[in-house]
């Protein structure tokens, strides 16, 4: 039997407290059967993946580092990874509340965003799992702690922008 080992980072905020949020992972749309919500569940501080086209962007752009184009790219051009990897650069998640069967995959992640940062100049922190059941919520509803400093505000659509707003700021 293989033990899965949980990563060995240090977990040190910025100068802000993590922010305990819920995305809502519709950005990834060729898995439709992640976007039904049919247990009715809800969180105080839901945000959009769909209206943060900075995600998409980021998880293709990790993606084509590692495609051989005289190859012909594959039907699904992104991997699990490539999602994990642009939200942590995106969004600066610094946990993620996952079962850990997920561990190796976020490790993989790490490491994608990890060169990603390096490539591109940007502050690279390794996310962590926070061990979590699923059961109780949608396959589409990430919970994440991630280090944004903007106000949760009533609804997915303005907490959504101005989200937006402050990772166009620090890009």
């Amino acid at each position: 039997m293989k033990t899965a080992a949980l990563p060995q980072t240090s977990f040190t905020a910025s100068h802000n407290p993590l922010r305990h949020c819920c995305l809502i992972t519709d950005g990834n749309t060729h898995r439709s059967d992640l976007c039904h919500n049919t247990i009715g569940f809800t969180h105080p501080d839901l945000i959009s993946e769909a209206m943060l086209p900075e995600i998409r962007t980021v998880a293709m752009m990790i993606a084509t580092m590692r495609h051989d184009f005289t190859q012909r790219s594959p039907e699904t051009f992104t991997e699990e990874a490539d999602w994990f990897a642009a939200r942590i650069i995106v969004l600066r998640a610094r946990a993620f509340h996952l079962d850990v069967r997920l561990n190796d995959m976020l490790q993989i992640a790490n490491q994608r965003a990890q060169a990603f940062a390096a490539k591109h100049h940007l502050p690279f922190q390794a996310a962590q799992i926070r061990a979590s059941l699923h059961h109780k919520r949608p396959a589409n509803m990430l919970l994440m702690e991630c280090d944004l400093a903007t106000e949760i505000q009533e609804n997915v659509f303005s907490n959504t922008q101005n989200v937006r707003q402050e990772i166009r700021l620090h890009a």
